[in-house]
């Protein structure tokens, strides 16, 4: 439960990432052109665990729309929007906080959740989640191939989750979340 705990902080500052290329650094820019940040993909089954698209906010802050696979079976995915700040050093960061899960809607094999099976998902994440809300979270990107390594700090401590493949993909690719 720690790693999937871990894990999901980890999306959710990923989800938090990108916006315009003119005021982002790299590897953000392709979010600029309209790509989606696809987290653990398999290009086989054009699959992701996570899909993020970003957008600036009127304010100027960055914001994720994001996709992230909470369970196989049965399919349950997440979908929230999220703040994130870019660094200059390229990081992704965020203060974790319960608001950011207390408005996620849910879907179940593909079907949207009722509202009360969102409000008991959402409670169970919040639940999972609570001693890391108010902590800095963020994500470095390690250029590898085709694509990044993710690595997520946590306070500024590394997670003891493995490290994690990411690639940028066109929204028309096929790319969806699932395990």
């Amino acid at each position: 439960m720690r790693t999937l705990v871990i894990g999901l902080a980890a999306a959710m500052v990923m989800a938090h990432s990108a916006a315009h290329a003119a005021s982002m650094p790299l590897p953000l820019e392709p979010a600029a052109h309209g790509k989606l940040e696809c987290d653990d993909p398999d290009p086989s089954k054009k699959t992701c665990h996570a899909l993020t698209a970003y957008q600036q906010a009127p304010d100027g802050a960055i914001q994720s729309l994001t996709q992230i696979l909470i369970a196989p079976s049965p399919l349950i995915i997440m979908s929230n929007t999220t703040r994130v700040d870019a660094r200059d050093d390229g990081q992704l960061c965020t203060v974790l906080r319960q608001e950011d899960l207390a408005t996620a809607n849910f879907t179940i094999d593909g079907q949207p959740a009722d509202p009360d099976r969102n409000q008991r998902l959402r409670a169970a994440l919040i639940k999972a989640m609570a001693g890391l809300f108010g902590r800095r979270a963020c994500i470095s990107f390690v250029p590898d191939g085709d694509g990044f390594i993710q690595r997520s700090v946590i306070e500024g401590m590394t997670q003891p989750v493995p490290d994690q493949k990411m690639i940028w993909v066109a929204p028309d690719s096929g790319y969806q979340v699932a395990p």
